[in-house]
């Protein structure tokens, strides 16, 4: 029987695009044209107020008290960049790393990049953890994906967060959040 060990956190949709054209974006590859990198827009003004909402091009934009939240809890590598246009909300990078199980999770990757090292699409939502690429997780954490999922320039990591943790954000309480489990 499979074990939860952490979930992959989900929040609303924003609706829109931090970056409304193709040919401006900074955080692609200029070449296949794939995202490669985050690089936040502190001039986006959001749309659609929540506790955590994603772009169409998938950055995770969090409210005051989501940040106040993950600094009480003391969380680390965890970067706000401030949107100076919607006071109160910040573009959310996160620094922790854990890696999902490409093989349970049958995760496709299609059309290696050589320009870049990425690939056009990684296709599955992830159920698995690795057991073998990552130390044992501990129960309170938020991390990353190693791998952006998704296709092209609409890719991005998977946010996780531990079994306390989703515990303590329900408790908080953080509204709008959604939780699929992961197994390891």
């Amino acid at each position: 029987m499979d074990t939860v060990v952490a979930y992959n956190l989900i929040g609303g949709d924003e609706d829109d695009y931090m970056y409304d054209s193709i040919d401006i974006r900074p955080d692609i590859c200029p070449i296949c044209k794939n995202r490669i990198k985050d690089v936040p827009d502190p001039y986006y003004k959001v749309k659609k107020k929540g506790t955590y909402v994603t772009t169409y091009d998938h950055y995770d934009i969090v409210s005051e008290q989501f940040r106040k939240f993950c600094i009480e809890n003391n969380y680390q590598n965890l970067r706000f960049t401030e949107l100076v246009r919607s006071k109160g909300y910040y573009v959310l990078e996160v620094g922790e790393v854990v890696y999902l199980d490409e093989v349970r999770g049958h995760i496709e990757f299609v059309n290696h990049r050589d320009c870049c090292g990425s690939y056009d699409e990684i296709i599955c939502p992830p159920l698995y953890v690795s057991k073998d690429r990552n130390p044992p997780l501990p129960k309170d954490f938020i991390a990353r994906s190693y791998y952006r999922y998704g296709s092209f320039n609409r890719k991005s990591p998977v946010l996780l967060v531990g079994v306390e943790t989703k515990r303590k954000m329900k408790e908080y309480p953080l509204k709008g959040l959604y939780f699929r489990k992961l197994f390891l």
